[in-house]
């Protein structure tokens, strides 16, 4: 089973793999998704990038919008891992700004 655009299939059917959950978001609110490649880059000493760094990344640019914070968070991880990353690296951010 293949999920097909077009008839091009890139890939497989991935529905059984998706759980929606609804959440209602308040002005300021702020959602981040990101890969694996994330939260598990390495540094020259073997540390984890982690969720506390993104978190921190977070509340510290706080003030900016959405792109400039995937970007500011982005930086910090190739400063951390000295630009050697071994994975994909994908990252979404969202503020919810008002109704």
């Amino acid at each position: 089973d293949y999920f097909c655009v077009n008839e091009l299939c890139p890939a497989k059917n991935i529905e059984k793999l998706i759980k929606v959950k609804k959440v209602k978001l308040n002005p300021g609110d702020i959602v981040l998704a990101c890969t694996d490649g994330l939260l598990n880059a390495k540094n020259v000493r073997g540390e984890k990038f982690g969720r506390d760094r993104i978190q921190q990344s977070i509340v510290e640019n706080l003030v900016y919008p959405a792109d400039k914070m995937s970007k500011f968070l982005y930086d910090q991880l190739l400063d951390f891992t000295s630009k050697e990353l071994e994975d994909d690296v994908s990252v979404v951010t969202i503020k919810y700004l008002a109704k």
